[in-house]
Formats: structure tokens, C-alpha cells, sequence
């Protein structure tokens, strides 16, 4: 019980003596105010950014499913189209008509992810231009 309170007379012998200065609260909320009305035009340019990416999104989901189902549709006239050419044509190699759904699916695949990543840049690219 001693020690403590030669503790606490120790502890405010330190800080007996400290007195700091406050400062006023108008200064404090006007620096504040400056700090968060830096602030807003960032907020603003990041709102803008969300809703032409999200817009962005949408264009190129409803593309992706357009090309989905004309894909789907087209499917079998293409592989009957390069069976076609690779039956008839002695220039080019025979596994060609073998790999037919395969060369299918691929160039299918290949032309859909290059039309929905332009779909989603043009997007893009339209609705920041719509916005400045």
C-alpha cells in the first residue's frame, strides 16, 4: 500500500507540470471540413468508375448470351462446314476433319471472349465520354 502511493506521488510529480494547450474546436471542425471536402471530388470520380463498370458488366453478360445462343445455333453447320472442306480439299490434312469439334469449340470460344472483352471496352470507353 506504501509503494503505491510513493508510485503516485512519483507519477504526478511527473506530470504535475503537464498542462497542454488545447486547441479551439472551430479550428479543429474547419480543418476538418477542408479535409473531407478534399475528399468529395474522389468519392465522386470513384461512383462514376463503379457505375460505368457496372454498366460495362451488364453489355457484355447480355453479348456473351447473344453469341451463346448464335453459337449454339451454329454449331452444327460449322462442323459440317469443316468436314465439308477438309473431305473435299486434298490440301489440307486429314485429322483436320477429325478435330472438327474440337477447331469448332475453339474458334467459337476464341471469337466469343474477343467480342465480349470489345463489348465491355467500348462500354466503357462510350460512357466515360458521355460523362466529362
Amino acid at each position: 500500500m506504501i509503494m503505491k502511493k510513493t508510485e503516485e506521488d512519483k507519477f504526478n510529480a511527473l506530470f504535475g507540470d503537464f498542462n497542454p494547450e488545447m486547441k479551439s474546436d472551430n479550428l479543429f471542425m474547419s480543418r476538418l471540413e477542408n479535409k473531407l471536402a478534399t475528399l468529395e471530388p474522389v468519392k465522386s470520380q470513384i461512383e462514376k468508375a463503379h457505375r460505368s463498370n457496372r454498366l460495362a458488366v451488364i453489355v457484355a453478360a447480355v453479348t456473351g448470351s447473344i453469341f451463346g445462343v448464335i453459337g449454339a445455333v451454329c454449331y452444327p453447320f460449322i462442323i459440317s462446314f469443316i468436314s465439308a472442306i477438309s473431305s473435299t480439299s486434298a490440301s489440307l490434312p486429314s485429322w483436320i476433319g477429325e478435330y472438327a469439334t474440337s477447331i469448332t469449340w475453339g474458334t467459337v470460344g476464341i471469337i466469343g471472349i474477343i467480342l465480349i472483352m470489345t463489348a465491355y471496352d467500348i462500354t466503357l470507353l462510350a460512357t466515360r465520354r458521355v460523362e466529362k
